[in-house]
This record gives structure tokens, C-alpha cells and sequence, in this order.
């Protein structure tokens, strides 16, 4: 058999986005958690979710799916409102720059829905399902928004476009690795001589070959060496 050539374009590749995973890591201050966010910049994170948030809204807008405090029936829309208000002076203590985040609550209107969340710079909704079907508690709603809120505080959102945009890395890293730069198949042929291939090739030959007419085996034949 003759050597294979070693080719370390795919070990490359592997460092590469190892290095770029180990350099995206840091630990988390309020938790401890090792997390990965340096792909992302909290800025990018921040932008990302406010256009998304703010196209998702005009869109629910549009339909008059969103509950404004200014609407005769915006009992929710104001409680909400207030909870959200309190719950954001006790997670600047936590976060500090938290504080210049422009925080902002909405109340869809979609009472199949039992939702709510809070993306990254403090955009925020719930979906009037959790009093439909839920029939939430002030105390209740408070707990899901201060849970919400803790997945911004806590770079999650910033953490999963990390997360992504180091998968694609390791997609581009792995298709710029060309196809010939993998060994040839013929490489890992036995030579004609081999008494492996011989034996393999008698195995392959006494398999038995299933018939349409009968179920009974073929008797097996001993193959002449080559």
C-alpha cells in the first residue's frame, strides 16, 4: 500500500475556528457563566434587535395587533406599562449601562398566543394570551417580564449571533477547503496481489443471491483465484 500524503488544510481550517471560538469567550460578571458573545459586538446586538423589533411592531401595528396606552381598552397596555417601569430600575442595579438602553414594552394583541420577551437593549412585548388564557396575576406578569428581561441582561441574545455566526464561519472555513486537496480514493485500494483482496472477493462471491421464484439459498460455489 502506498503512503498517503498528509494534507493540513482541514487541521487549519480547525484551528482557525477554534482560535476564534476561544477568543469569542468571556465570563459572564453577573453569573459566572462562560459565555460566547466576542463575535458579536454588543452594539451590533443592540441595532440588530432594535430594526427587527421595530419592523415586527409595524407590521402588528398595521393589523391593529398592538394594544397603545392611549386606547380606551388599554387597561393591559398601562399595567404592563408600570410592571415593566419598576422591573427596569432593578436591572440597571444589576447592569449600570443598562441605563442608556432605550427600553421599550408593547402589548400584542393575540390571545392564542401565551408569549413574551425582551431582546437585546431592553425591546420588550407580551402577547395578551397570558391574561386569556392564563389568566395572569400582576404578580405573575411581573415574573415573566423580570425573566424576560434577564435573557438581555444576560447578553443572550448577543450570545446566540455569536453562536450562528461562528457556524458559518466553520461552513466557510470547511468549503474553502477544495475537494482535491482530499486524498484519492485509489490511495486506499489493496494491490492485485493482496490475500486480503482475495479473501474479501471469495466472501462477496458466496453471499447468497435472493431469487423472485423461491426463497431457498443458491448453493454456494467455491470461486477460482485469479
Amino acid at each position: 500500500m502506498r503512503p498517503m500524503k498528509t494534507n493540513f488544510r482541514g487541521g487549519l481550517a480547525g484551528a482557525m475556528l477554534g482560535l476564534a471560538v476561544l477568543a469569542g469567550c468571556s465570563t459572564n460578571p453577573i453569573t459566572g457563566r462562560s459565555q460566547l458573545v466576542g463575535l458579536v459586538s454588543e452594539s451590533e446586538a443592540i441595532q440588530g434587535s432594535a430594526q427587527a423589533y421595530q419592523q415586527m411592531m409595524a407590521d402588528l401595528d398595521k393589523k391593529q395587533k398592538i394594544e397603545k396606552s392611549g386606547d380606551k381598552d388599554s387597561a393591559r397596555a398601562r399595567k404592563i406599562q408600570d410592571i415593566s417601569d419598576r422591573l427596569i430600575a432593578q436591572a440597571i442595579k444589576f447592569r449600570p449601562d443598562s441605563a442608556s438602553w432605550r427600553w421599550e414594552v408593547q402589548v400584542i394583541n393575540d390571545p392564542k398566543t401565551v408569549n413574551a420577551f425582551c431582546m437585546a437593549g431592553g425591546k420588550m412585548a407580551i402577547y395578551t394570551g397570558m391574561w386569556d388564557q392564563l389568566k395572569a396575576t400582576d404578580d405573575e406578569l411581573a415574573q415573566v417580564m423580570g425573566h424576560e428581561i434577564s435573557h438581555a441582561l444576560l447578553d443572550h441574545t448577543r450570545e446566540r449571533m455569536s453562536v450562528a455566526r461562528s457556524t458559518s464561519l466553520g461552513v466557510s472555513l470547511l468549503g474553502a477547503w477544495p475537494a482535491s486537496a482530499a486524498p484519492p480514493a485509489r490511495r486506499w485500494a489493496l494491490p492485485p496481489s493482496s490475500p486480503l483482496r482475495y479473501r474479501t472477493a471469495v466472501r462477496a462471491r458466496r453471499r447468497p443471491t435472493p431469487s423472485a421464484s423461491s426463497s431457498r439459498r443458491t448453493p454456494a460455489t467455491t470461486p477460482t483465484p485469479p
